[in-house]
């Protein structure tokens, strides 16, 4: 599990929420490889390949507090310079 409760004082942190069906923690470090879906649903399996290499890019991460059954949220870590 993954929660910010204050941003460290050398980066921003913003935060996304959903009122999804939550993810499997199992399933956390492939939902950012390109063209991986866990649901039969529309998408094209890029949005989160995306937001991980704008943030591999800049030096930030990105992770994700969520179980099955509830909602998720996403952690993006933008680092100052």
């Amino acid at each position: 599990m993954y929660r910010y409760t204050k941003s460290p004082p050398s980066s921003t942190i913003i935060y996304v929420k959903d009122n999804g069906v939550g993810i499997d923690p199992k399933y956390h470090e492939l939902i950012f490889a390109i063209f991986e879906r866990l649901a039969t649903t529309e998408g094209s399996g890029v949005g989160l390949t995306i937001v991980k290499t704008i943030m591999d890019k800049h030096k930030g991460q990105v992770q994700i507090d969520s179980t099955l059954g509830n909602a998720s949220c996403f952690y993006l870590e933008f680092p100052q310079h």
